[in-house]
């Protein structure tokens, strides 16, 4: 049996689609589906190479002291880098299994990533109609960047998603049979199309300030533990 490995450590259907490897069938899916586990189960594709995001475990987070709860603190503060600019971008993406191909370049640009899963539901599309309107409230205008199949079925849910939120404003990528090869930079460039670049980097600016402040608490814990009576952390 061949092994199959994606270096990348994202497995999709769509990644052998979008290179050609596999027709985009049903019946191409399931066959896939079938080496894929063969071959996990005969120790032939590493199971880390396989990211399942629908079945995660639920808990509560522990620390072994105040050390490292400053540490997580200053590694995780983001500020709201987009709060003072001109138009607020969100990334939707038609199929929830393409998630994992997308989140890492949303995260690294501080933007909002939904899955439709299809034909949105009218719940969530509610729910996202209401963030437009603070949006617009705050004097930003909203952009929607969808990312779908590129056949009838995805058209028209690009064109569902514009005709049921109240007058958000839109832009539509009909290039994304192309956002599997080139998903972070094709992605990237549309996100970095409406930001102002000096605000942005001045933002930045200040919450890296912020997280070397966090960092040296973390670093002079004896010292700001010593007024209190402990003994280090």
């Amino acid at each position: 049996m061949t092994r199959i490995a994606y270096v990348e450590k994202r497995f999709s259907n769509y990644q052998f689609v979008a290179r050609g490897y596999i027709a985009n069938k049903q019946t191409e899916y399931k066959r896939l589906g079938t080496i894929v586990n063969d071959a996990r189960l005969a120790g032939l594709l590493d199971r880390d190479y396989i990211v399942d995001h629908t079945w995660n475990l639920r808990g509560l987070a522990h620390w072994d002291g105040p050390e490292p709860v400053v540490q997580s603190a200053a590694y995780g503060h983001r500020t709201e880098r987009w709060a003072d600019q001109s138009h607020r971008a969100e990334v939707w993406i038609e199929k929830d299994t393409l998630v994992g191909v997308i989140s890492g370049v949303c995260e690294r640009n501080d933007v909002n990533c939904f899955s439709c899963r299809g034909y949105t539901s009218q719940s969530e599309l509610w729910g996202a109609a209401q963030r437009m309107i603070r949006y617009e409230r705050a004097g930003q205008k909203p952009v929607i960047i969808h990312l779908g199949d590129h056949d009838p079925s995805g058209v028209d849910m690009t064109r569902d998603i514009e005709d049921r939120p109240p007058n958000p404003a839109k832009l539509t990528d009909s290039r994304a049979g192309g956002c599997i090869r080139e998903h972070g930079q094709l992605i990237e460039d549309e996100i970095w199309a409406w930001p102002d670049a000096d605000l942005r980097d001045q933002e930045t600016r200040v919450m890296e300030r912020d997280r070397t402040l966090l960092r040296g608490v973390a670093d002079r814990r004896d010292e700001v533990s010593a007024p209190v009576g402990g003994d280090g952390w």
